[in-house]
């Protein structure tokens, strides 16, 4: 019911305490299109994105999280038919980049499968779930 959403004590479901505290919910998110000068469509703590080169973004947060232990999920989409992209967090063949986790942004990389390069698309999303205060 309405009282239990605005106090922050959900009903209890099967493997949950039925608290939606903040490890539960998300620290931040950022939808952006990343073709040509970074645009954010929506966001929610997220400041900006930086264009570092083709296929590679930096979210920078308005809010820093506590740690880089963070989650990061998210979408790459190009609506040209030609949606062979995702999102990782190293460059194409590069593996993982530790210095992609900061607490105050993420750099995020989209791969094209077909291209077998990095490449810029219309919509990215991302959703950060963390430590934030």
């Amino acid at each position: 019911n309405a009282g239990n959403v605005s106090s922050g004590t959900l009903p209890t479901t099967r493997g949950g305490t039925g608290r939606a505290d903040a490890q539960r919910l998300a620290g931040a998110w950022c939808t952006y299109q990343s073709d040509g000068t970074p645009s954010i469509y929506d966001s929610y703590n997220c400041s900006s994105v930086t264009d570092n080169s083709e296929g590679a973004q930096t979210v920078n947060f308005t809010t820093a999280c506590a740690n880089t232990n963070y989650s990061v999920a998210g979408t790459a989409t190009y609506p040209s038919g030609t949606n062979f992209h995702f999102i990782t967090l190293g460059s194409r063949g590069g593996g993982m980049n530790d210095a992609a986790l900061a607490t105050g942004s993420c750099k995020i990389w989209i791969n094209y499968i077909d291209g077998n390069q990095n490449q810029d698309v219309l919509r990215v999303t991302t959703i950060f779930f963390g430590d934030w205060s």
